[in-house]
């Protein structure tokens, strides 16, 4: 694994290994969904981050990202229905606010982290400093 680096690194990817089970669970066995659904979460990412995020910034992406997933699952599953019993509409509503609460509270965590890395001074100018130059 030392002389290839990039499979450890994907092996060991715990919010990939999140976010491929919990698309397989909205799509099931319908590959081309799943790699629609993976680009979008890859799109999501990449908006929500930015350009060469730092770790932190990468670490409070991945609970907004599963999240989201969670919560579009639940919806696909328990948002429509109409003709089950009182009971089992209340249990669904349950459900889907509490994933909704989940998902709201990682995006706090989120805007927070930004924030905190928004006033280090290396991340204000998104520049690392320059080397002096000595003439």
């Amino acid at each position: 694994m030392d002389d290839h680096p990039a499979v450890w690194h994907q092996l060991s990817d715990l919010a990939l290994a999140v976010e491929t089970t919990l698309i397989g669970r909205l799509v099931g066995a319908d590959f081309a969904r799943q790699e629609a659904l993976r680009r979008r979460v890859a799109s999501m990412k990449a908006e929500l981050r930015g350009t060469d995020p730092p770790l932190a910034l990468r670490l409070a992406a991945a609970p907004v990202m599963a999240s989201w997933l969670e919560v579009e699952d639940i919806l696909i599953k328990f948002g429509a229905m109409k003709s089950e019993s009182k009971e089992a509409r209340r249990f669904a509503a349950n459900i889907i606010e509490s994933a909704q609460r989940r998902h709201t509270s990682a995006l706090r965590e989120f805007a927070k982290a930004q924030d905190l890395l928004s006033r280090l001074p290396l991340h204000k100018s998104s520049q690392r400093p320059q080397p002096r130059r000595v003439v």
